[in-house]
């Protein structure tokens, strides 16, 4: 955010300021952007707390392609390690804090020890 909002204070207007909302709420730190922005691109074709007249495009997450690329294919590495990214914050660290444990809590014995 301060990148983005320091260069528009400062009457930088070129290129245009699009930021990149991925959540179906319109977060904080965007909510500021966004009365600066040229541009708001969602991840979800409707996003809730946009402000009124606000020009947005619909792009979806945007993810690498070798991510992507992995989609659809399974696991068959039952011995090894099994890391973890759990991916968010500012409003979703929270649930996460709550969420992610109590789920790892539930998962069979043999699957816990091998989280990482």
């Amino acid at each position: 955010m301060p990148p983005l909002l320091g260069a528009r204070l400062l009457g930088r207007t070129h290129p245009a300021l699009i930021i990149h909302e991925g959540n179906a709420v319109l977060g904080k730190a965007n909510a500021v952007l966004s009365r600066f922005a040229d541009v708001i691109a969602t991840s979800f074709p409707s996003v809730a707390k946009l402000p009124i007249g606000a020009r947005t495009v619909f792009t979806g997450m945007p993810v690498r392609p070798a991510i992507a690329a992995l989609a659809g294919e399974g696991w068959t590495a039952p011995d090894q390690t099994i890391t973890l990214l759990v991916w968010g914050g500012s409003l979703g660290a929270g649930v996460f804090a709550k969420v992610v444990p109590a789920a790892l809590g539930k998962l069979p014995e043999d699957l816990r020890a091998r989280c990482a």
